[in-house]
């Protein structure tokens, strides 16, 4: 592929990235938001995988390949966060009020 080629699919992933957070953070249920947020991490590997076909063709120097690469490891750790918290589970706190001392309950038993 020519250079020329790969910079637009860059370019093309990048708006899908962000479009995917906005439109994530536009959701109000989790899946919803989760959903989205993993179609925008898998679109930042896909954008990594162009810079390295960048980088062989010539289209795209190390060093700026490098740095491109920081960025997008920041993007995806993020976004991992962000699909994890909308994995979670939770359940709200609750308050035990036990009289019994669960660890005491029974005598301990004696071998003869």
């Amino acid at each position: 592929m020519e250079p020329i080629v790969l910079s637009a699919a860059v370019l093309v992933l990048e708006i899908e990235i962000e479009r995917g957070i906005a439109e994530g953070n536009g959701k109000r249920g989790r899946k919803d938001r989760g959903r989205f947020f993993e179609i925008a991490r898998g679109s930042a590997f896909e954008c990594a995988a162009i810079q390295d076909l960048l980088t062989a063709s010539g289209g795209l120097d190390a060093e700026s390949n490098a740095e491109l690469k920081r960025k997008l490891q920041r993007t995806v750790s993020m976004l991992t966060r962000m699909v994890m918290k909308t994995d979670a589970v939770s359940e709200s706190q609750a308050g035990y009020h036990a009289t019994i001392d669960y660890d005491f309950e029974h005598e301990p038993r004696t071998t003869n």
